[in-house]
Formats: structure tokens, sequence, C-alpha cells
């Protein structure tokens, strides 16, 4: 992508899909959509960075489901930026959030296996997403602490847990707990 520090989009462009097309290189087709993006080596065209990015979204988001990571944070990162942007698609916070959610969980899985170059990067740009569109829906994190309070799992009881919900969108809550310093035992 760059020779002696000199950006060639031109070969990017060429490189990136020839992966695309030989199939399964995930990376080769969100980084070509990155090239229809900004115009390297071709004319800007939101529609194809579109169509490339959602077209291994769901391959990716299998993947990772099963145990593959896939590249799949990459992709719904990109995903987010789309509509939380209005890129190509009609502006759409909650689905972008839904997206960053996403995409939070995968890179939180794949820094915690092998930290690979880059994936603080990613990280900081799912996070950077994550509030911005907090910000502009207004969303607060709301953290519920109660002496005593008792969540009920499917085989035991956690006491004394701090509880933070993420409002994904007005149905679905993601919930994260933690025990009260030293009461771990409960998990």
């Amino acid at each position: 992508r760059t020779s002696n520090g000199v950006p060639q989009g031109d070969k990017a462009f060429q490189y990136f899909s020839i992966g695309h097309h030989a199939g399964g290189y995930y990376e080769a087709t969100y980084k070509l959509a990155d090239c229809y993006l900004k115009g390297y080596g071709t004319p800007v065209s939101e529609q194809a960075a579109f169509n490339l990015v959602a077209s291994i979204y769901h391959e990716t988001r299998d993947k990772y489901l099963n145990g593959d990571d896939s590249k799949f944070a990459d992709v719904a990162l990109r995903m987010g930026s789309f509509y939380k942007n209005g890129t190509f698609v009609k502006k759409d916070l909650e689905s972008a959030l839904r997206y960053y959610l996403e995409a939070k969980d995968a890179i939180k899985t794949r820094i915690s296996h092998m930290n690979y170059i880059g994936d603080n990067s990613v990280a900081i740009a799912i996070s950077k997403g994550i509030e911005e569109i907090k910000s502009e829906l207004q969303i607060k994190d709301r953290t519920m602490k109660e002496k005593g309070y008792f969540l009920k799992t499917l085989d035991e009881t956690i006491r004394n847990c701090e509880i933070r919900l993420e409002y994904i969108d007005d149905k679905h809550i993601s919930m994260i707990v933690k025990p009260k310093q030293g009461d771990n035992k409960y998990l």
C-alpha cells in the first residue's frame, strides 16, 4: 500500500481487487471498499464500498459466532460507520449502534486471544463511534447499585453486584454484571 512511505492507491486497489475476487480474503474485501470510499486507485463509489462490506457481513458474523475471528470486528465497524454517517444508506443511528456493539464484542474477543497489529486502533475507532452515537442520541450509561441486590441466573445467584446496562435500542439491552470488589465468589 506504500513504497518508501508514499501511498500507491493504484497498486492497493489492484491487489485488494485480486484478493477480493479470489474469495475468502475478507480483509482484501473491506480494504477494497476503503479504496472505493477514499478514491484510492478508483473513482469514489459509496455504493460499491457499501455493497462490498455488506456482502461479507453475514459470513464473517457466522464465522465469528462459531469461534473463528474472520475479521468480523473490522466488518461490523465499517457497517456501523456506513449507518452512522449515512454513507450510501439512510443515516440510522440505532442500526449503527448495534453494529458497533457487535464490533466491540468481536474486537474484545480477538484482543483477548491475540493482539494483532492494528487491533488497538480498531478498538479505539469502535469506542469513538459508540460514544459519538450515544452523545447524539443522548444515551447515558445506566448503572444500578443496590445493597443486597440479587440477580438470579440459571444455576446461581449473584449477590452484591453492580449491573451496567447498555441500551442497544428500545427492545434490546446489553447487561454487564460485575461483583462488588472482593465479592467475586458468586460469579
